[in-house]
């Protein structure tokens, strides 16, 4: 598969490039969070590591060899990755209030995203443990007696 050239003319200045580039990082991150894969789960269906993928999100450029990769794991077009087309919704799976929050997400700085994950872990948790202990209750409730 031919990997298309970024659109750019050879007069474009380094800045441009620059926010070419940064346009394709933003995209990987919308597109990983989107798919809810964090960058473990990215980095295996790739197989490149955390590392490499958290470079390529955040400070690096994505080789033209990995793109088809990436687009497969992520389940999109290399265009998508790209920008030349517009990035397909999500459809049947996930209601769009989610992910404007996913997306507003990761508008927020390390700290605070740490925090969100942590009061969301923590709220799974209790739900669990309260429907454990209803899930005890019932089971080991007495039947009433019939008069």
């Amino acid at each position: 598969m031919k990997v298309p050239r970024p659109p750019w003319p050879k007069k474009w200045t380094k800045q441009g490039r620059n926010d070419y580039y940064a346009g394709v990082r933003k995209r990987l991150r919308m597109l990983r969070a989107r798919r809810y894969l964090t960058t473990r789960e990215l980095a295996d269906r790739t197989g490149t590591s955390q590392q490499t993928v958290w470079n390529y999100e955040w400070c690096g450029r994505l080789p033209p060899h990995l793109m088809g990769r990436y687009a497969r794991a992520l389940g999109c077009s290399i265009e998508e990755i790209l920008g030349e087309t517009p990035i397909r919704p999500l459809t049947n799976r996930v209601s769009q209030r989610l992910l404007k929050h996913v997306e507003d997400m990761l508008q927020l700085t390390k700290w605070h995203r740490s925090t969100v994950c942590h009061l969301i872990e923590a709220l799974r948790e209790r739900h669990a443990n309260i429907a454990a202990e209803a899930e005890k209750r019932r089971r080991y409730s007495r039947p009433p007696i019939a008069r």
